[in-house]
């Protein structure tokens, strides 16, 4: 019977993660490091996406890339396309959270390179911080999974200075 109160609070935690987790628009792990440029207009990525099954981490990997190239924090020698200062400007976090709100517009810019492959030195069953019914974090846990990825950076930047997010480059005065 201890066994059964066990798995059905686990169950629970887990469901109410995958609640916590369908109201998250920015992506929960924001990890990514910068690999390489490709032909000047694509950047490629190492990004580690979390979620509750495969599918979860490998579109929290997408979204972390597409972060990465637009608002930085990605390892590498990478340069976000929105600065720190434009991020600064009044109802930019909630222009950011529309951005990745909807996956029509945020994955149009990314594409990964595995195309549904898992290489198991890049998945790991991780314990993250999720909630229980009386709001308490606890940890439960769900798939941390690396994705090489390619970010379209030219199209991404040109997207932002038409929605002006960003300012248009400028050459001379």
């Amino acid at each position: 019977m201890n066994f059964t109160i066990k798995a059905l609070n686990c169950a629970v935690l887990l469901l109410l993660f995958l609640s916590a987790c369908a109201t998250i628009t920015l992506p929960t792990s924001k990890e990514a490091t910068f690999l390489e440029n490709i032909e000047g207009k694509d950047d490629k990525y190492l990004a580690w996406g979390i979620g509750a099954n495969n599918a979860e981490a490998e579109t929290d990997a997408l979204k972390a890339a597409v972060y990465a190239a637009m608002l930085g924090g990605a390892a590498g020698n990478s340069v976000a396309l929105v600065s720190a200062q434009e991020q600064a400007k009044p109802g930019m976090d909630a222009r950011i959270n529309k951005f990745f709100d909807d996956p029509a517009t945020w994955s149009r810019f990314v594409r990964s390179t595995s195309q549904g492959r898992i290489d198991p030195d890049k998945r790991l069953v991780a314990n993250v911080l999720g909630k229980d019914g009386s709001g308490k974090a606890v940890q439960v846990q769900a798939i941390k999974l690396g994705v090489e990825v390619i970010v379209a950076r030219k199209a991404l930047r040109e997207y932002l200075e038409v929605n002006q997010f960003i300012g248009g480059m400028r050459i001379g005065n």
